[in-house]
């Protein structure tokens, strides 16, 4: 048997894992003909047919299953390995760029404060605040060492580059609109009111192409909420913002009688696979470990 390739596997668990050779293709910035050799070339070395290609979609065969198991799990042990190396060998960086999404409460931020000043005296540390995919491709090109972001719907939708893991960070969301707006006056919002009405949508993540037409997108949640204010559509707000807001004498929002989407948003510390220095290390640490 030849000697297995680490990028062939990569290609071939990203094929399973987004669904098609295309997505694959994408998620890991390669042409579809170079995901489809690799997958091949995987094929040939193992003396297996990992995919069933006779219908309009390829599928894992029984033998591709079992190769996918023992695949993904060589990759995990090899990104293991990157981490474990990057801690035993205790380097410290001049200088890291970090990115914090303006989703995340100030109080949560504050609970890191002691500890990130003391941390930082001899680094040259870069404050960035970007969401979604920009963060992403920040990290893959490495104009950034980190990132904590609104977790997207799935981390399949994060490139094999990189890996995301939960942090302790949440903001509870509710739904907001302005007292000028008509909702506002209603006793009672129907499911019919809020689809009929424009929403101020955040995008934290992928948004379908399917959306409203009149639906207002946007990535700063400070604009969101402006945008709301103004009484141009109702929005999904994070409290903390509006509280805030409250708290410097605007009151121009009010909260709507209708749960939202999801309770609050979840927050993933974001990474590159490869050997970390001491402050990064320590601060996926700190994010991940209860406060």
């Amino acid at each position: 048997m030849a000697k297995i390739s680490l990028e062939a596997m990569q290609a071939f668990v990203a094929c399973v894992d987004c669904g098609g050779f295309s997505n694959a293709a994408k998620k890991l910035h390669k042409s579809q003909a170079t995901i489809s050799i690799l997958v091949s070339n995987l094929e040939d070395d193992l003396l297996l047919k990992l995919f069933d290609r006779s219908g309009r979609s390829p599928t894992l065969t029984s033998h591709g299953k079992v190769a996918y198991a023992y695949a993904r799990n060589v990759i995990l042990a090899q990104q293991e390995l990157m981490h474990a190396t990057g801690r035993l060998l205790q380097t410290q960086e001049s200088s890291v760029t970090l990115i914090l999404s303006d989703y995340i409460p100030i109080a949560q931020r504050e609970q890191l404060k002691e500890q990130f000043i003391s941390r930082i005296n001899d680094i040259k540390l870069t404050l960035l605040s970007a969401e979604g995919h920009d963060s992403v491709a920040m990290l893959l090109d490495g104009r950034a060492d980190l990132a904590v972001i609104p977790a997207m719907e799935s981390r399949m939708n994060y490139p094999i580059e990189l890996s995301g893991l939960k942090t302790w960070f949440s903001a509870p969301l509710q739904l907001y609109c302005a007292k000028v707006h008509r909702l506002s006056q209603k006793e009672r919002i129907t499911d019919y009111d809020i689809k009929s009405e424009r929403r101020i949508r955040l995008i934290t993540g992928t948004i379908s192409n399917h959306s409203p037409r009149h639906n207002i997108l946007t990535d700063n949640v400070f604009r969101a909420y402006s945008l709301c204010a103004l009484g141009l559509g109702w929005c999904e707000l994070p409290e903390w913002i509006v509280e805030l807001q409250h708290q410097l004498g605007d009151h121009r929002l009010v909260k709507m009688a209708v749960p939202p989407s999801k309770k609050e948003l979840e927050f993933h510390v974001l990474y590159r696979n490869e050997p970390k220095g001491n402050f990064v290390n320590w601060f996926i640490n700190a994010v991940t470990s209860s406060p």
